[in-house]
């Protein structure tokens, strides 16, 4: 029973690395977009800005009415370029 209950902490532990691992990638990525993202804004650039979105996105900006759709949201960040 001990070598059962060992072998089941070991394993929760393996799981749980490789988990860290997939989230540290996971952020990695979400940071890398994020940057992308930023750059498009930047270089004013909405074709890209909009290609991170799905036609069927769902959008929320701070104190907006939530926006539904691609063009919808490339159409609410014109402005700010």
């Amino acid at each position: 029973m001990r070598k059962v209950i060992l072998l089941f902490f070991a394993a929760c532990s393996v799981g749980y690395t490789s988990m860290a691992q997939n989230t540290s990638s996971t952020r990695a990525q979400i940071e890398k977009n994020s940057e992308m993202m930023q750059k498009s804004i930047e270089d004013k650039d909405l074709e890209t800005f909009g290609s991170f979105f799905s036609e069927d996105v769902m959008f929320k900006m701070s104190g907006q009415m939530p926006l539904s759709g691609n063009s919808a949201v490339i159409a609410a960040h014109e402005p700010m370029i």
